[in-house]
């Protein structure tokens, strides 16, 4: 004898809409894996400069003179940034693909807006502290902005992200205060921070898809 199903009880179907309702206006195709891969990044660029300058991450204490080659310094954070988006989209693309979802619409353009800001500001920002040649402060300063977009980003995407944001800003705050391990500060946000937030993402939302 088969069971019969009751039809959803009124509460229940409140809830769904709900659940409806907030997934639509939030931009829910943010990759997990994008967050490793750029964690990966992150620390091959922090060895390569490190390599580069001479500076021992073990030993934590040197005192980096980052004014001799701004080029070099500002190619390897570049390659770092272009590889990381590059590989974000992809991943974010392909994950809207098997989730069925637009990977672009009106909530996508709300939250890349609250992301951007936070980004264009602090890049022009570090900007200026290069060409004042006040680069120490610059590990310091992308952290602190790029968590303010990331905890900004989380009104309109995962809640999750709003906690790696504070993470970022205090591990920039703390990149500004000891200016000698700023270096090591910026691989532990981009870097560790990236691809922890990247797996706990992957394995709560995604491995269900896949």
């Amino acid at each position: 004898m088969k069971e019969i199903k009751h039809p959803e009880t009124p509460l229940e179907t409140l809830k769904e809409i709900k659940k409806l309702m907030e997934n639509s206006s939030r931009f829910l195709s943010l990759s997990g894996l994008a967050g490793v891969y750029a964690g990966i990044y992150a620390l091959i660029g922090t060895f390569v400069v490190a390599y580069y300058f001479g500076i021992d991450l073990l030993k934590l204490k040197y005192q980096a003179n980052y004014s001799e080659n701004l080029l070099f310094l500002v190619s390897i954070a570049m390659c770092v940034l272009i590889a990381s988006i590059g590989t974000g989209l992809y991943l974010s693309m392909n994950q809207a693909r098997q989730r069925k979802l637009p990977f672009w619409n009106k909530t996508t353009s709300v939250w890349l807006e609250s992301v951007l800001i936070p980004l264009i500001t602090g890049g022009l920002f570090c900007l200026i502290m290069i060409s004042h040649f006040y680069v120490k402060f610059v590990p310091g300063g992308t952290l602190i902005f790029y968590g303010l977009a990331v905890y900004q980003s989380s009104k309109h995407s995962y809640k999750e992200l709003k906690w790696l944001g504070i993470a970022e800003i205090i591990l920039g705050l703390l990149a500004t205060l000891f200016l000698n391990y700023s270096l090591v500060f910026w691989g532990i946000g981009f870097g560790i921070f990236h691809i922890i937030y990247g797996v706990m993402m992957y394995w709560k939302y995604e491995r269900k898809i896949v």
